[in-house]
């Protein structure tokens, strides 16, 4: 199957007639969507494609991430011919729709080849590899790689390098495998020591004063459920005002307070303009106990990861935090 699905990207590289493409990963880009999406940018270029990956005005990616490209002067000054997504389940969660296309439908038609690592996929397109087993999306980027026989550079190595280790937490979390390991060994040399300090330190060591206001008081004024292992952030239109609370700030709050000890399940609700709630989620699910919070998203229409998914509810904070709890017990009766 792998090999099948890269045989078919080979012969679209191969066709001169194949150009003009846009690369679509999720909003609110992780290190993994920002470092699949460029690697496979960059790949592409390689082959003297004219290629961009697209992000809306509003998903920009955090600047902490300039090292793997220059996001600040992205421009997109042609019209795509061809649509490849990458670490993207669902088109609702796009990193953006380009002008051209004039609804998801539109652009749906249009997208040759998926990427992906997550359980659940529901983009339409006949080429399209899903592999769960895969720690982060750029892990099958780099297999792509390796497969066309495209060397690596220090700025593929750098993108490949931040998805593996920030989708992993440093090779924290339970979705680590051998391969991420192998693949983060193999990458090493190619990038200056220096830099690898330097993405280590922006993902894991280093935030801004503002964020760690936010984070505290995540922590501070938390909500605890079912005896404590459950633990809910809200911020909700006033909190946000007050703190100016950004999406940036307010990424990986969930993840701070599943450090607490006891917590087998954390969740950030975040207002966003249309009235609705984001929820960032976080568990300690270990590839086989624990609370899968990926079935929980999918209650409201999202999904993820079993230990990390997210997903947009309606309702008040309590209303929405009441139906969480009523999932999570099926999980914690166990």
């Amino acid at each position: 199957m792998i090999k099948h699905f890269f045989e078919k990207v080979r012969s679209c590289l191969d066709d001169v007639t194949y150009d003009n493409i846009y690369i679509l990963t999720h909003g609110n880009p992780d290190g993994d969507a920002v470092g699949s999406s460029f690697a496979l940018a960059h790949l592409f270029r390689s082959f003297g494609k004219n290629t961009c990956v697209y992000f809306s005005e509003k998903n920009k990616p955090n600047k902490k991430f300039s090292y793997i490209d220059d996001f600040e002067n992205m421009s997109y000054t042609f019209k795509p011919e061809h649509i490849v997504t990458t670490d993207l389940t669902d088109l609702n969660r796009a990193s953006g729709i380009p002008e051209c296309f004039l609804d998801e439908a539109d652009l749906e038609k249009m997208i040759d080849f998926v990427f992906d690592h997550h359980e659940v996929n529901t983009i339409k397109c006949g080429n399209k590899l899903v592999f769960p087993d895969k720690g982060a999306c750029a892990e099958i980027i780099y297999d792509l790689y390796k497969f066309l026989k495209v060397p690596f550079d220090e700025r593929s190595a750098a993108a490949i390098y931040t998805a593996v280790m920030t989708d992993t937490g440093a090779f924290r979390y339970s979705n680590t495998t051998p391969s991420a390991h192998l693949c983060a060994a193999e990458l090493m040399p190619y990038i200056n020591p220096s830099l690898r300090s330097k993405i280590i330190s922006v993902n894991f060591e280093t935030k801004p004063k503002k964020k760690m206001i936010v984070e505290s008081e995540a922590v501070t004024e938390a909500v605890f459920a079912e005896n404590d292992t459950l633990a809910f952030a809200v911020f909700d239109k006033n909190r946000r005002e007050r703190l100016n609370a950004t999406d940036d700030t307010l990424d990986g709050v969930s993840s701070v307070l599943r450090q607490i000890e006891g917590v087998k399940a954390s969740f950030m609700l975040r207002y966003e303009p249309d009235g609705r709630y984001k929820v960032s989620a976080r568990s300690n699910y270990d590839g086989v106990t624990g609370i899968d919070v990926s079935a929980i998203c999918e209650v409201f229409g999202g999904g993820g990861h079993k230990a990390a998914s997210g997903c947009t509810a309606s309702g008040t904070p309590d209303e929405i935090i009441e139906r969480i709890i009523k999932e999570c017990k099926k999980y914690l009766k166990e």
